[in-house]
């Protein structure tokens, strides 16, 4: 994500905040490019659901809210809206507690901050893997080329 993306974005949450309105047009492109990378927007979200229920979060972000209050702020099915709102969960945006959500971070950076530390991780992971791997196929070819077989 790049600098004017996140400055746009923050300004669209602030104007979300103050007025609990959202320039839509304005915001939209972004707002859905930020839940596909957050990762709460999939390709069967084809009615863009999960933005609604991601805007109606923002408004209210310091606030405990249900599922059925969420609901029947968006007008979307509370099954469905519980649905969006275990995803977001899930990947690490929201937590539960006596079955209300409330955001887990103070700000959407503190959130991109939390992610990049876990992308690193992941990344860190994996190149050890992927050295195991290589030291083995190098292990392989070496007994290959030396004419015995590991068995």
């Amino acid at each position: 994500m790049n600098k004017i993306f996140l400055n746009r974005f923050v300004n669209i949450v602030l104007t979300l905040r103050q007025t609990g309105r959202c320039e839509y047009m304005v915001a939209r492109d972004e707002i859905i490019m930020l839940c596909k990378v957050m990762e709460m927007k999939t390709s069967r979200d084809i009615d863009d659901t999960s933005i609604t229920i991601f805007k109606t979060i923002l408004s209210i972000s310091d606030t405990p809210i249900s599922s059925s209050v969420v609901s029947h702020l968006t007008g979307v099915h509370r099954l469905t809206v519980r649905h969006h709102l275990e995803r977001m969960k899930d990947i690490g945006y929201l937590k539960e507690k006596k079955g209300k959500y409330i955001i887990k971070f103070e700000s959407l950076r503190d959130y991109v901050h939390f992610k990049k530390k876990l992308m690193i991780k992941t990344y860190e992971e994996l190149e050890k893997i992927a050295m195991e791997i290589d030291k083995e196929v190098e292990r392989k070819n070496y007994l290959t080329i030396i004419g015995e077989e590991d068995e």
